[in-house]
């Protein structure tokens, strides 16, 4: 699965993925716009009262449900030009929605979590819900400004986290962030089918 944010191409297709987008905000032509790609292999569900699209928040979640256990992905972005605590009431609702486990959250919260002053009270919202972020080095760089931690990936289920990091290699000011989730898909009941077959040779007969 695979997240994009401030999205310039959406409605582009990547060969052996679907694609789901939420709407972008009017009039602005930039810093706005969420969007999930998922592997052909997985079956998914596009969860609507979750896809958010305000001045301080927007966001887009699915359920992919042929794994051995239901996953819950959502995908959020906090704009710069939003209010910051009015984003974590938003976002606040979203949570309490949410299952309590097995959900992965992925996005842009523009909180530096190296700024613990600075962040609203962010962090106190992700641990009383029982959410961890798993990006703990910087993910934003830009000259002249010191290197942030403002992108991130949060779950309540660390069970199946099988890694987390960071990739150095950059398009633009924020390094691209991952996770590998252990979500296998579950066995098929279907018994294979067994035939016998005879060798009809002269030493056989």
């Amino acid at each position: 699965i695979k997240k994009i944010l401030n999205m310039h191409l959406q409605g582009c297709k990547i060969p052996g993925y679907s694609s789901e987008y939420n709407s972008k905000m009017a009039g602005k032509s930039k810093d706005t716009g969420v969007g999930i790609h998922v592997k052909d292999c997985f079956s998914y569900t596009r969860i609507d009262k979750l896809c958010k699209c305000t001045t301080n928040l927007e966001s887009i979640f699915i359920t992919v449900s042929n794994t051995d256990q239901p996953q819950t992905v959502g995908v959020l972005y906090r704009p710069p030009g939003g209010v910051g605590t009015d984003f974590i009431k938003e976002f606040e609702e979203i949570l309490c929605e949410l299952p309590n486990k097995n959900v992965t959250l992925l996005g842009d919260f523009n909180f530096n979590l190296f700024e613990r002053k600075a962040n609203c009270g962010f962090e106190n919202v992700l641990y009383s819900n029982n959410m961890i972020p798993v990006i703990s080095v910087a993910t934003h760089e830009k000259p002249g400004c010191a290197v942030s931690l403002i992108d991130n990936i949060i779950t309540n289920s660390t069970d199946n986290l099988v890694a987390a990091g960071v990739l150095e290699s950059r398009v633009s000011h924020h390094f691209p962030i991952f996770c590998i989730l252990d979500c296998k898909k579950p066995k098929s009941n279907e018994k294979s089918a067994t035939i016998t077959k005879y060798d009809y040779c002269e030493s056989n007969l």
